[in-house]
């Protein structure tokens, strides 16, 4: 796939996923409610309040909180990382309808092992698109290391590894497993190639 990426087809990508999963993009640094969080945090000494605005996005429900406007490359965050993060972030939409409210929350903050498990499925879309993308492996343990942001224990980013490198050699032989990659790459492949 010769996928050339513009301003305007990411800002055009993301009204499509944002439609097709029923989200709602908001600028983070905006949401009254993630700075709440973000001081949250910083004051339990979790996670900085600034990192924490400007360095993750964040799922609520149906509200994805992004630290950058889908198509502005003015805060260095490149197009594909932009539609990564979308992809990423709208999986966890997938999860919460999958779930229903309080057994998503009850999972996601109830346990570690929990959180990991949905994120190991957030993860998969990152492995899948790269894949797709441009044939490239994305090693399963470095992309595991990425849950020691969301205060897991050692154990659980073990066995985050063996599940993403599982998963990793099913991605390689063909498949795709997550829906919003599934539907990231169709319509890339219908409205972003050889431009």
């Amino acid at each position: 796939m010769n996928l050339v990426l513009t301003s305007d087809l990411v800002r055009s990508f993301t009204a499509y996923m944002v439609n097709r999963f029923g989200a709602k993009v908001i600028r983070k640094n905006d949401a009254t409610e993630m700075r709440l969080v973000g001081w949250f945090l910083g004051t339990m000494g979790i996670l900085d309040k600034t990192r924490f605005i400007n360095g993750f996005a964040t799922t609520v429900g149906r509200r994805i909180y992004l630290p950058f406007e889908p198509g502005d490359l003015s805060l260095d965050v490149s197009l594909w990382s932009q539609v990564a993060t979308i992809v990423h972030e709208c999986q966890h939409v997938v999860q919460y309808d999958k779930f229903g409210a309080v057994s998503f929350v009850s999972k996601y903050l109830g346990s570690t092992a929990g959180r990991t498990s949905l994120e190991v499925d957030a993860y998969t879309t990152a492995i899948e698109l790269e894949w797709w993308r441009s044939q490239r492996k994305i090693d399963p343990a470095s992309l595991a290391l990425l849950m020691k942001d969301y205060a897991v224990k050692d154990l659980d980013i073990k066995v985050a590894a063996v599940a993403l490198r599982t998963i990793a050699e099913t991605v390689w032989s063909g498949a795709v497993v997550t829906t919003t990659s599934r539907a990231a790459i169709n319509w890339f492949e219908r409205y972003g190639g050889d431009q």
